[in-house]
């Protein structure tokens, strides 16, 4: 089963969740980044009022074609409790997802809020097969175990 990780990190957790991930399953990967990028204090301004407006950034990519993979893991920080604007645009520019299985994950300090909720909801509205929805507090992002837990329920 080819499979192909999705996800946009700022501060590190989710990009270890990916990379665990990716390292355990021989998932291909992709970092999705804005062009213009957060600061500190944008991040908790102007991005997490663009995330509750589910709002995308400009990611310097126009596609994501899944043709080639059975599934898709796309994973995202936690934002107002919503996905990041990054996230958002990556969500918009997915190519051939009818049919395709996928797993979602989100990273968080306080609370998944709405996240894992809008991330099936939106691949669901692509036409995916959602397999699972996961979400890691700051200190389950070190716990290799829990992410283990994720891919062996999720069949990764």
């Amino acid at each position: 089963m080819k499979s192909l990780i999705v996800y946009h990190s700022e501060t590190g957790n989710t990009r270890r969740v990916a990379e665990y991930i990716h390292e355990k399953t021989d998932s291909d990967i992709i970092e999705l980044n804005p062009e213009k990028k957060y600061s500190r204090i944008g991040m908790y301004t102007s991005g997490i009022k663009r995330a509750l407006m589910q709002q995308g950034d400009e990611i310097g990519i126009s596609n994501i074609d899944l043709s080639n993979y059975d599934i898709v893991i796309i994973g995202t920080p936690v934002w107002g409790g919503h996905p990041t604007p990054v996230v958002n645009a990556g969500l918009g520019i997915i190519k051939e997802a009818k049919g395709k299985k996928a797993v979602a994950f989100a990273t968080y300090r306080g609370s998944e809020g709405e996240t894992l909720n809008i991330l099936r909801k939106r691949l669901e509205d692509a036409g995916m097969n959602v397999l699972g929805a996961y979400g890691f507090s700051e200190k389950e992002t070190e716990d290799s175990g829990k992410i283990d837990e994720m891919i062996k329920e999720a069949g990764l």
